[in-house]
Formats: structure tokens, sequence, C-alpha cells
């Protein structure tokens, strides 16, 4: 943690509070339990401006050749791996919360170190669903369903375009599906419920067309390159689409029967999809896998899981305390932030449908278990301790102590936090804020493996 402070000409038990680092404490302890999707992110410090663009690129591997040279001829060069690239745009991210001074005077310390907090929790709350949907938006891209039926036609109207409006070209760059530069799709023409994934028509995607602009990856219209009758529900997935384990071997999410339970084994399948693949684990050795208690109570009903534990359910931690660490070398992290209706708000940027699809459902409950590798994401930050010159906010800033009567900032975690002396005409009002400038940015992994985007993660579907 980075400190650097001016101080509020408050009273003595205020400044004895940010002095003792009493206010920071209360910030931070409700900052960090809340940011296990954003503890995954791998922070990079980006030396950029506000709104400014960054395209970064990663390049594949070469094939090795086993084959014996010529004697006395010179190697010929190879040509470069592909290279792809994904991008990431400077933006602030910032809440702020008031304290008038005059209605609580006597507990005002105790009220700003509570509001501290909460405004804790809410900027780890923040940051840990912006990570949490851009993981998860990439990681189910691809699949979609047809919400209406479609008669021997090429417009094909589904429940998300996520996935669909571009592809990479011979660069890595994304580039806009046409007729031109057509996406390959494979469409399940059976029953919505349907459970067989090779039960399909091949196809392609040569335009888009999303209900609401300013929602490009929400419903919306697919033009297809050859026509098709199909009926709602229909399984609609890209040929680029990331691996997804749905229990039971349904087509789409909305073949998920409430029967369709997690299992060691459906664990096992996934983490099986990315060594195959060659993904990394993270320094601590392990794949990492994020679930909420449903998961895992549905683990411990597993009778595999309990053929591991015979003789021992009673005395073993696991049974003891209700809790999971590791299995098949994946770390196991209880999260009730894994998207379901409760946990997504609409100040969500992410469709509903593309983690909590309804409709041709039959209301089944969908919890989605997510395995990482490493890194599946980056978070690039500016050093927000830079934006403050000799000036400062309002007062010059010194080390961690009282020294002015415009202000109080900390850095930490990157995330900044400040405290604005009462600046109102009758000096009543404290402002307490926390900034955060930056963005994450997830590679598409399209230069390695197999044809899929996003090979670092993968989402299991069961049902509840």
């Amino acid at each position: 943690m980075s400190n650097s402070g001016s101080g509020v000409a408050l009273t003595a038990g205020l400044n004895a509070i940010m002095q003792n680092d009493l206010l920071i404490r209360e910030f931070e302890d409700a900052l960090f339990p809340e940011q296990k999707f954003r503890g995954e992110a791998l922070p990079e410090l980006w030396e950029a401006n506000i709104g400014q663009t960054l395209i970064e690129s990663r390049m594949g591997i070469m094939t090795p050749d086993t084959r014996p040279k010529k004697i006395g001829q010179d190697p010929t060069p190879r040509a470069r791996p592909n290279t792809e690239h994904w991008k990431v745009v400077a933006q602030p991210y910032n809440e702020t919360v008031d304290t008038h001074m005059p209605t609580s005077y006597v507990a005002l310390a105790e009220l700003i170190l509570k509001d501290a907090q909460n405004l804790g929790m809410l900027a780890g709350q923040t940051f840990d669903h912006i990570v949490r949907n851009k993981i998860y938006s990439a990681y189910v891209s691809g699949n979609t369903y047809t919400d209406v039926g479609a008669n021997n036609s090429v417009a094909l109207h589904v429940a998300n375009l996520k996935g669909f409006n571009y592809t990479l070209d011979s660069d890595g760059m994304p580039t806009a599906v046409s007729s031109a530069n057509p996406l390959k799709v494979g469409i399940n023409v059976g029953l919505s419920t349907g459970t067989v994934q090779n039960i399909v028509t091949n196809n392609t995607v040569i335009g888009t067309s999303p209900d609401d602009n300013t929602n490009p990856d929400g419903p919306g219209y697919l033009t297809l390159g050859t026509a098709v009758t199909v009926s709602a529900g229909a399984s609609v997935i890209a040929g680029n689409a990331p691996f997804i384990v749905r229990v039971g071997g349904a087509s789409t999410t909305n073949g998920i029967a409430s029967s369709n339970q997690f299992t060691l084994d459906t664990l096992l399948t996934a983490v099986t999809r990315m060594k195959n693949n060659y993904i990394p684990r993270y320094p601590d050795g392990l794949y990492h896998c994020h679930l909420d208690p449903t998961s895992i109570q549905q683990i411990f009903r597993d009778s595999a899981f309990q053929l591991l534990f015979r003789g021992t359910e009673v005395s073993s931690v696991e049974f003891a305390n209700g809790v999971l660490s590791r299995l098949y070398g994946v770390k196991l992290i209880e999260n009730t932030e894994c998207p379901q209706p409760l946990t997504i708000s609409t100040y969500d940027n992410i469709s509903a449908d593309v983690i909590v699809p309804m409709g041709v459902n039959d209301g089944t409950e969908i919890h989605r278990p997510i395995v990482l590798g490493y890194p599946a994401i980056y978070e690039k930050y500016l050093d927000e301790e830079r934006f403050i010159t000799e000036a400062g906010v309002l007062g010059k800033i010194g080390s961690f102590h009282v020294t002015a009567n415009g202000g109080y900032q900390v850095v930490t975690d990157r995330v900044r936090f400040i405290m604005r002396a009462p600046m109102d005409r009758l000096q009543e009002t404290i402002a307490q804020t926390f900034s955060f400038k930056g963005d994450w940015g997830i590679p598409s992994d399209s230069v390695s493996g197999d044809a899929a985007l996003y090979k670092r993660c993968v989402v299991i579907e069961h049902g509840a």
C-alpha cells in the first residue's frame, strides 16, 4: 500500500483516525474481500492519458520441424508465428458519498468511518463485477439461441449477438463480419431442448443487426449465408466459440434441467480441456475455479466426491467445515458473485440473456462455475498518484499526515481514496470518493491450440 495525503482541518478525533490509518483501514478492509474475480487479473502499469486506446499484441509459437537439414546448407528463415491483438481503453471509474457533519456531530468520527467502509465495499464489488462481466461475456460468447422461429429465412433473431459481430483477420485484428468476411456457425435445427451438439446445419453469418444500437451484443438479427427453417430455442454456435461444459450435454443453456448437477467429472472435463490447449497454471501451480455455494453443495452430494472421503467424513476438513480447497490440481474459490439473477444489476454492462437466459427455458436456475488459467485477464491501470501536483487536492501532498486544509487521499490496491474537506458555503459536508482509471483486457488466444477463441477459461453450466 502506498500512501500520500493532505489533511482536513477538522476535530482532533478526525485527525487521529487519519493519522492512525483507521480511515483507510476501514476502506481497504471492505475493498479487499469483495475482489475475488479482480484478484485473478494480472496488473500492469499503463502510461496513458484518459480516453487513450492501447492495442496489445501477443505472438504465437512456432511449430517444430523435426526433418533433418541438408549438410552444408544454411537454414531457411522461419516465418514469424501468427499474432493476436486485444484492446483496452483508459476509462475512469469512481463513486462518492457525502457526510453532513451537523446531522451526526456527536458521532462524526464513527459515521465517517462507516461511510469509508461502505464506500470500500462499493468499490470492491464494482471492480469485481467489471472483471466478472468481462470474463463471462468473453467465455460464453458465440453461443446463443433463436428466441423466435424462422421459416426458410436468412434473417434469424437470436437472444444475443455477442461473439457473432466479428472474426479475426490474418493479423489477429477483429474485423466485422460480412459477405467477404463470413463467420462459420452451426445451427441446431431440432427441438429447443435437443441434447446432441452435432445435429447442426453448417452455415455462415455475414451480418448482424442489434435491436438496440447502443447494445451491439444484445438481442438482434443474424444475417445468414443460407436460408434455414428452425423453431424457437434452436442453438446457434459460432465456429470459433469458446468451449462450454453443459452438464447433460445440452446444445444450449435452455436444455439444462434441474437434474443436471455439478460433479467432479464435470470439473475434470473442463481441466482436461485446458491442459490439452497448454493453458498455463497460476503461480501457485493450480488452475482456479470460482463457484457459488450451490455448486459446492452439489459437489458434496456427488458420489465420486463422497468416495474420496469414505471413512473420513467426520474428521476431514472438507466435511467438518463444509469448504473445499483443491481438487484435480484446481484451487476451488467459493464466490457468491458468480453470475446469478440476484448478483446482476441494471448497472452491469452485460446482457441478461448472455448470463441468465430466460424465455424458452423451463425455469431451471442456471449456475456457472468457471475454471481459469493464467493469465486470463489483464488489469491495465494508470498511476493516480501522478495526477497530483504539488498543489495537490487544494493543498500540498506530502507524507501520510495532516498538513493542509483541502483534503486527504491515499492510494491502496491501485484505487485512490479521497476525503475532501467541507467545500460547501456552510462548510458542513465532507465528501469521500474512490477513483480508478484504466481497463481490463482479455486476450483471444487465437494463435495457439484449436480454433476456439478464449481458451484460458472454461465455463460450466448446470442446474440447481
